[in-house]
């Protein structure tokens, strides 16, 4: 029997997935999965994080308003439910009551304002910062235009209603707070601990799984939530193996060590065409070629499209060998269908 220990939104965003059982840890009935880390992550604060590697601990350890199921429809995460205006400009999320944070304080609508606030503050440097830039007042507060928190569109109603207000209506909106810069946060977790309050060993966390252990350039141990309000996980513990080199992350998988291997390079993936333990998945991204404007060789408006007109993209695919598809906008094919465009 396959297993798979992580959560659907680490399945959402994985692209070649080799998944292998389960194994039972020596001597015990515990259940591990091992799984492969390319580096050690940049940072584990949500707020800042901006590398596709960190997700694969911040999905487990931390969970947002909503979340993607696997037709990539937003449905109820920290949020139980959610309404929206007539002119579709306020959203508010109500969220589930009695949700406690792995230090058994219970979550509340202010550690979204606070982790909202710290994300658009101009000191935090965040890199996603933008992503929350439909909201009425968060683009002039994280450019430093105005001061006071108060007059962005995010507000606690109560201590279980948070409402946020845009600019003007845009479909997309309820996609964002699935992103994990928009996890909540609580002041005192932050603020006490210093400015590198993330690296405790005891993080301060709400997801299925809680950071047991990190051992710097080695292994990150994260065991189960008992307290989590959700679906338990099939797996008591996870360990994100750090293993730089790909073709030792390979062999280390196919000798068992490692219950699961992402980013197969294209010949690789080539060989290993047909197993029945390669998953394919879609990876939703897009990745184009872009020019500096300020370089007189490309200022020129026809320049830049003689260039783009030159390159047989129908080339792409073949040369990669991998599945990717010709780009013919920003918005992958799969991501354009889920919105109906």
């Amino acid at each position: 029997m396959r297993w798979v220990a992580t959560t659907c939104a680490i399945l959402f965003l994985l692209c070649f997935m080799p998944v292998r059982g389960l194994r039972a840890a020596e001597k015990t009935s515990k259940k591990v999965f091992t799984f492969r880390l390319q580096t050690e992550p940049e940072t584990l604060d949500w707020n800042r994080a901006h590398t596709p590697l960190e997700t694969y601990l911040l999905v487990n350890l931390m969970e947002g308003l909503l979340r993607l199921d696997s037709d990539l429809h937003p449905i109820p995460g920290l949020a139980e439910s959610w309404t929206v205006s007539a002119d579709r400009k306020v959203y508010t999320f109500h969220l589930r009551p009695k949700v406690k944070w792995s230090d058994g304080s219970i979550l509340k609508a202010e550690d979204f304002v606070y982790s909202w606030k710290r994300l658009l503050t101009p000191e935090t440097a965040a890199a996603y910062a933008y992503f929350l830039y439909d909201i009425v007042g968060a683009k002039e507060f994280n450019q430093g235009k105005i001061k006071s928190f108060d007059q962005v569109g995010v507000s606690a109603i109560d201590s279980l209603a948070l409402q946020v207000r845009l600019n003007k209506p845009v479909s997309y909106w309820p996609y964002i707070t699935t992103f994990w810069v928009t996890f909540p946060l609580r002041r005192e977790v932050v603020e006490k601990p210093g400015p590198r309050w993330e690296t405790s060993q005891k993080l301060v966390t709400l997801g299925p799984y809680l950071l047991d252990r990190h051992d710097f350039n080695s292994k990150f141990i994260l065991k189960a939530n008992p307290d989590y309000y959700g679906k338990k996980g099939n797996a008591d513990e996870l360990v994100g193996q750090i293993v730089a080199d790909d073709a030792t992350a390979l062999s280390l998988y196919e000798a068992g060590s490692l219950d699961f291997l992402s980013d197969i390079s294209t010949i690789d993936l080539k060989r290993l065409e047909g197993r029945a333990d390669l998953k394919v998945f879609p990876y939703l991204k897009a990745v184009y070629l872009g020019f500096v404007l300020s370089k007189t060789s490309v200022a020129d408006v026809h320049t830049r499209r003689a260039i783009a007109q030159s390159i047989d993209k129908m080339q792409f695919a073949q040369i990669l060998k991998g599945r990717q598809e010709n780009a013919n906008s920003f918005l992958p094919t799969a991501l354009r269908k889920s919105f109906g465009m």
